[in-house]
């Protein structure tokens, strides 16, 4: 075993290069009924070496032997860069953490932190040519950003949009580009050059942008607009150009990727959804057309992209599912009111919509049957609904001044915890290991929860001066931003199991939302500030570095 590390205000870092092959099927049997804890270290550091990141942070809670297991072995960095590594599902896909990269932006920006980002860097100088470099970089730039007690906020980009809010803006998975949609009938793509942000494509529409996201590989995006159609561009050889329009008969509400990029859903006011499929020779073609009896507000996939789901206003919700090239419907879930939302779990295996009915409803699949499960009751309409990354806990946002937990017990769904608020709870979501989950609220808070031997607990409020529209949190789950009405955007980290404020970005009259890059260097905000009579609407590009006072 080779092991690699580096060092970071004495805390050392590494990874151990290790066996790629699977544990027989021989070797476990001979110990089979004497119990995994029995299992000699090299054999147990094999197994855990296969789970993701939030199981094995998991398994470090198991015992003392675990913990050393996966400690000395470094099971975490491993985990922790194959976490990274989703943002690049293709086969060919450009690594997220070259030399390339290093040499033109992360080396300046660990400058940023002192002299200890100063010594990291030179000491990762020493592991360029290893095959490891890759690994140990994400795992380093990680807790650079851990250990900063304080971070300064530096102004790198501010885009100015056209008398005319943002509907949303984002990165993309791979962190090299973002995107703005704005009602003044444009998206704009920006990319890094050189470690400078600089504008790439602006995408025009007849009608305002109502949002734009990236496919998972972040070679594609879509427009939806009000103009009636929805617009597919895609990268090559640094340019994007326009691949293919979706029309419809009324304005595009939103459209998204599957997670393999190879199909499109777009919801429209016009009762329908349509998905459109890439050919191998990369032409985009209609593959089916959903129909509702109103307007459809919300459609997604599934994680494997073999489903799909809509919802309408026409309270219901449809689940399609992909058999033999064809999008064929499974099931309808009926609502009393509108549906607002409705997402999968990431095992594909449960659903779960949000209604104006005052109900969100969990639904399972079981012999290729969808069935209803649960219903999660609140006093108003839910906002939205969540699941955690592992599919057992749900959180649902709702008007009535609450958000509520429900978690799976032996294949029966069961409420939690119920976190209250004195406002309408805007959003709420779950961090990336699922162990921690914050809302949004109208009564200017945002509160952190954590789980804790199976208790959900509060950990943290944050207090701004005006409704929290929007939170969330890094790709690793150590740090979350809000954004709020008051003008504020605040920045908080997980450290030694306390969440601590690292920075607070005032810029503006409203912050109407906030999100990080996927590597966490970056802090993009959606601003609008008030001149007078009048507004300007801008994007804010901020980068994170240490600040030691």
């Amino acid at each position: 075993m080779i092991t690699l590390t580096t060092q970071l205000d004495g805390c050392e870092l590494g990874l151990s290069s290790r066996q790629n092959d699977a544990p027989t099927s021989s070797s476990v049997a001979k110990y089979n009924g004497r119990g995994i804890a029995t299992l000699p270290t090299e054999m147990l550091d094999n197994i855990l070496s296969y789970l993701d990141l939030q199981d094995v942070a998991n398994c470090r809670c198991v015992s003392q032997r675990w913990k050393k297991v996966i400690d000395d072995y470094q099971i975490m960095p491993h985990a922790l860069y194959a976490f990274y590594r989703r943002c690049h599902p293709q086969k060919h896909s450009p690594n997220p953490y070259t030399v390339e990269l290093y040499d033109l932006s992360i080396k300046d920006w660990l400058n940023k932190f002192g002299d200890k980002g100063k010594k990291l860097r030179m000491q990762l100088d020493r592991y360029l040519e290893n095959k490891l470099f890759p690994q140990i970089l994400c795992w380093s730039m990680a807790q650079v950003l851990v250990k900063a007690k304080a971070f300064s906020c530096e102004s790198i980009l501010t885009i100015e949009h056209s008398a005319c809010w943002l509907d949303n803006a984002c990165f993309s998975p791979d962190g090299k580009h973002f995107v703005t949609a704005s009602r003044d009938r444009t998206a704009k793509i920006y990319g890094l050059n050189d470690g400078q942000w600089q504008e790439k494509a602006t995408i025009k529409h007849d009608r305002p942008v109502n949002n734009a996201r990236f496919s998972n590989d972040g070679k594609h995006l879509v427009t939806a607009s009000n103009d009636k159609t929805a617009k597919i561009y895609g990268l090559s050889d640094g340019q994007w150009q326009e691949k293919a329009t979706i029309k419809h008969s009324n304005g595009v509400l939103n459209a998204c990727f599957s997670a393999d990029g190879k199909h499109v859903v777009t919801a429209s006011y016009d009762n329908t959804a349509k998905i459109y499929g890439v050919s191998s020779d990369g032409h985009w073609q209609e593959k089916a057309t959903i129909k509702h009896d109103d307007e459809v507000s919300d459609a997604c996939f599934s994680a494997d992209g073999k489903h799909l789901v809509t919802a309408s206003h026409d309270g219901t919700a449809k689940i399609y599912v992909l058999n033999d090239g064809q999008w064929q419907e499974k099931a309808t879930i009926k609502h009393d009111r509108p549906v607002n939302n409705a997402r999968f779990s990431n095992d594909g295996k449960h659903l779960v919509t949000a209604s104006w009915d005052e109900t969100a409803k969990i639904y399972g699949i079981s012999d290729g049957q969808w069935q209803e499960q649960a219903t999660i009751k609140h006093d108003y309409p839910v906002n939205n609904a969540r699941f955690s990354p592992d599919g057992k806990h749900i959180v649902t946002a709702s008007y009535d001044e609450t958000a509520k937990i429900w978690g799976l017990n032996d294949g029966q769904w069961q409420e939690k915890a119920t976190i209250k608020h004195d406002g309408d709870v805007n959003d709420a979501c779950f961090s990336s290991d699922g162990k921690h989950l914050v809302t949004a609220s109208y009564d200017g808070t945002a509160k952190i929860y954590g789980l804790s031997d199976g208790q959900w607990q509060e950990k943290a409020t944050i207090e701004h001066c005006g409704s929290v529209d929007s939170a969330c949190f890094s790709a690793d789950g150590k740090h979350l931003v809000t954004a709020s009405r008051g003008g504020t955007a605040k920045i908080y980290g997980l450290s030694d199991g306390q969440w601590q404020e690292k920075a607070t970005v005032e810029d503006c009259s409203y912050v109407g939302s906030a999100c990080f890059s996927a590597d966490g260097k970056y802090v993009m905000t959606d601003s609008t500030i008030r001149l007078g009579i009048n507004c300007k609407y801008v994007t804010n590009v901020y980068m994170l570095i240490d600040n030691e006072e």
